[in-house]
């Protein structure tokens, strides 16, 4: 990594995080999932898993799923034994999932010299397009609520920099814990610090607080909710990967812990032709839809390589590609679709600001050229300062682009629906979402934004039809 000069405690980076394809050489060696036909695991679901030769690493009781390994037989046999059994209905094997950044750039940013507004964070008014364009702003969403601190966001990534100032006041400390356990043996292997710098990222899009940051700043960024609280759920290593496994515990955990919002800028793609990847997309697949009736509103990203997700069938891309789950694309400054984005009319999401380059600034932005930069194109928010400069603990900023930057807009905005209606369920959030959301492209629903670009204040005044709403999930 090539790094430049900062004379201050600050560090602009800029990031195009990507997905790559899930293989089965990249899967963990001989790590199942098992799916029960009942509702919840049988009293006897380790006795079956033994009986099959395997050991049971991880329950999720009450979603009638599991983890287990083969200890006395081949994996083949483990799998041939478990899918033989009556009580279990499908059978996959534990996938790798990746987060590939670029090469980061340092960019030291001038001394500011404008005042601020009535937000007076320098970095929301002078380089958070992001959100302007959705009405996360003080004469908007945030007229009728900036978040109710008992909302809780869950962040499932790398981790979170919980001593960032922009963060620190929203982060529970309670709830925040770590699912990274590299050797499946029952001890985490990571803390719940951000080493990466990702997670943290998208933390401060859901929540970053008003007047955080450094004071010669008069602040850093703004979030969505910023008084929303963010539970720190780490299901990535510190070098961007990890297991579905780790991230099915997780989301297990938010259910029954009580959180409100999970954030997933995560995912890899799977063959459901291959027996193995159906076991494993029907494994997420009855998780979420129990989360989801159990009162968890789950967003995710839906990749990086600009694939109409309805032409590669058989490959689904998860956690992003499940009926309960609710997918986000991304946007540019311009509000078209980012070049990286995946899109497609099967996916019945919504589009967030993901970031794009841009030579030049749209009229309205406060900075115009010679002084307009394309990377301020992107998504700016807070970054871990471990992941950049060993021994530095100041507050650092990164300019990132990706469906893994939109999919935190959205999160944000589910959480500000659920301070304004306690009541809302998962599926009224989705509903709240679509009927506020802003249409751009063609008419309606359409191929690349769905039902439309989100916006954080839409949602809060609309009337929608609300009272009879019932859950749509495909069952498994």
């Amino acid at each position: 990594m090539r790094k430049k000069s900062i004379a201050f405690a600050l560090a602009f980076l800029f990031v195009v995080a990507l997905f790559p394809l899930v293989s089965r050489a990249s899967a963990p060696e001989n790590v199942y999932v098992a799916v029960f036909s009942g509702a919840e695991l049988p009293s006897n679901a380790q006795q079956i898993v033994e009986d099959c030769g395997g050991r049971v690493l991880t329950t999720l009781q009450k979603a009638g799923v599991l983890m287990a390994k083969p200890v006395s037989v081949d994996g083949a046999t483990f799998e041939s034994s478990l899918r033989g059994r009556p009580e279990i209905i499908d059978v996959g094997i534990d996938e790798f999932t990746q987060l590939i950044p670029s090469d980061p750039e340092l960019y030291p940013e001038a001394e500011p010299t404008a005042e601020g507004l009535v937000v007076t964070d320098y970095f929301y008014n002078r380089y958070q397009w992001n959100m302007w364009i959705i009405d996360a702003k003080p004469d908007k969403a945030w007229s009728i609520t900036t978040g109710d601190p008992n909302v809780k966001v869950a962040i499932l990534d790398t981790g979170i920099y919980y001593n960032h100032p922009d963060i620190a006041p929203n982060y529970d400390w309670v709830l925040s814990t770590s699912f990274v356990d590299l050797n499946f043996d029952g001890v985490i292997d990571e803390d719940p610090m951000d080493y990466n710098g990702h997670g943290t990222h998208c933390a401060g899009t859901v929540a970053g607080v008003i007047g955080g940051g450094w004071p010669n700043y008069r602040g850093g960024i703004v979030g969505v909710g910023p008084t929303l609280s963010v539970v720190n759920l780490k299901v990535m290593t510190k070098d961007g990967w990890g297991y579905f496994s780790w991230a099915m515990s997780a989301l297990y955990y938010a259910v029954v812990n009580g959180i409100d919002v999970a954030s997933m800028s995560f995912g890899g793609y799977v063959n459901t032709s291959i027996k193995t990847h159906q076991g494993l997309y029907n494994a997420l697949l009855r998780l979420t839809n129990w989360a989801c009736t159990n009162g968890l509103v789950m967003v995710a990203s839906t990749g990086n390589e600009n694939y109409d997700m309805g032409a590669i069938k058989p490959y689904r891309h998860i956690p992003s590609d499940l009926p309960s789950v609710i997918a986000v694309t991304g946007t540019d400054i311009w509000n078209n679709k980012a070049s990286y984005s995946n899109y497609g009319d099967c996916l019945h999401g919504i589009a967030a600001p993901g970031g794009d380059p841009s030579a030049t600034p749209p009229l309205w932005h406060p900075v115009q050229p010679p002084a307009w930069r394309y990377w301020y194109a992107f998504v700016l928010s807070t970054w871990s300062p471990l992941s950049v400069i060993p021994g530095f603990y100041g507050a650092v900023y990164v300019w990132m682009t990706g469906t893994s930057a939109a999919a935190p807009h959205v999160a944000g905005v589910a959480g500000l629906i659920r301070s304004r209606y306690p009541g809302f369920n998962p599926e009224m959030v989705r509903i709240a979402l679509q009927i506020g959301a802003l249409d751009i492209g063609k008419p309606g629903y359409d191929l690349y934004f769905n039902y439309g670009l989100v916006n954080a204040y839409q949602p809060l005044i609309q009337r929608g039809p609300y009272g009879n709403l019932r859950m749509h999930l495909v069952p498994i």
